[in-house]
């Protein structure tokens, strides 16, 4: 195994362990604490540093699906909240801008497949996001 699997993986492991924890706290309290987000930036950036990856000038690119996330919960009245553009630009961090892409392409089919059935029950709450995140992130590891 080379340096650079041994970097995915734990990448892997630290995203499945960062979605694992706030989806928890997603479904519990319906909301996200921003310190607890920005200290699991900080260890993204960590993980960057120490992996090389701030160095590949790919930072922007890792932060792209984040940042959609974020201009969409601007756009749509935080119909999808701060929390969960925040939570995938630090999926970003984790995983690169391809497989983040991935897992939040796959998180809306699953949230909508749910939604869907949640409309067709007239049932009209909100639903976190990050539990479907996580969800993808594995159907997209298992897949790869």
């Amino acid at each position: 195994m080379n340096r650079f699997m041994i970097n995915d993986y734990a990448g892997e492991c630290l995203a499945l362990l960062f979605l694992a924890w706030f989806s928890a706290e997603d479904i519990r309290d319906r909301r996200l604490s921003l310190t607890e987000l920005l200290g699991s930036l900080l260890l993204g950036m960590l993980y960057l540093t120490l992996t090389g990856g701030l160095d590949d000038g790919k930072l922007p690119y890792r932060m792209l699906p984040g940042l959609f996330l974020l201009l969409l919960a601007y756009l749509t009245s935080e119909q999808v909240g701060y929390g969960d553009g925040l939570a995938v630009l630090i999926l970003g961090c984790f995983l690169g801008a391809g497989k983040c892409a991935a897992v939040c392409g796959t998180a809306f089919m699953l949230s909508g497949l749910f939604t869907t059935g949640k409309i067709c029950l007239k049932k009209e709450e909100p639903v976190p996001f990050l539990p479907f995140l996580l969800g993808a992130l594995e159907v997209v590891l298992l897949v790869e």
